[in-house]
């Protein structure tokens, strides 16, 4: 019958990847090893950032965006030297540990030295210098107005002044007149 090779489970063939968030000068932002279903992709693609398909990471299991890393590097080219230090493109590299809440970061990282004792020295982290930057600055005074209708402006010279009716003048009425009406 011809459903003998409908019944068989095909087995989509994988490439085991070094999956790099962030290239700098002399640093890896390495998120660690992922896996890429298209087997068989061009080293010169994945490197440059240009593959289209989807990365798994073994932390968490779900497909992942190729466009949000810098570079997928084919297992065999990059070597791990020791936890800091890694060889790739016929050079020595540092590495920072990329933690998954940075996976998804579209802006720069930074790097910090890693508080736990025995583990790799360097972690990556979001870059927020500039939202800090603007945070800092001095904040422009904002005039308030109240919202009664006869409110005036708050005078700049007077801090105290909070909105207060302005004074009317002596011939207004408090009720305005109707030429219909007659004071007879």
């Amino acid at each position: 019958m011809a459903f003998g090779n409908w019944f068989k489970r095909r087995h989509k063939s994988e490439q085991t990847v070094w999956v790099v968030k962030q290239v700098d000068d002399h640093l890896l932002h390495l998120c660690g090893r992922g896996r890429i279903e298209p087997a068989g992709a061009d080293d010169a693609t994945l490197e440059s950032g240009r593959f289209q398909g989807a990365v798994t990471l073994p932390e968490t299991g779900q497909p992942l965006n190729a466009r949000q890393f810098a570079a997928l590097i084919p297992e065999p080219r990059l070597i791990l030297v020791d936890d800091h230090t890694a060889r790739w493109r016929e050079r020595l590299w540092h590495v920072a540990w990329t933690p998954q809440r940075c996976w998804l970061h579209d802006g720069a990282l930074t790097v910090e030295r890693n508080p736990l004792a025995g583990q790799a020295p360097w972690v990556s982290t979001e870059d927020v210098s500039a939202i800090r930057a603007k945070a800092g600055r001095p904040r422009q005074a904002t005039a308030f107005y109240g919202l009664e209708a006869l409110s005036s402006p708050p005078d700049a010279a007077d801090p105290d002044h909070r909105g207060t009716h302005a004074p009317r003048s002596p011939t207004a009425s408090s009720t305005p007149s109707s030429p219909s009406r007659r004071d007879d």
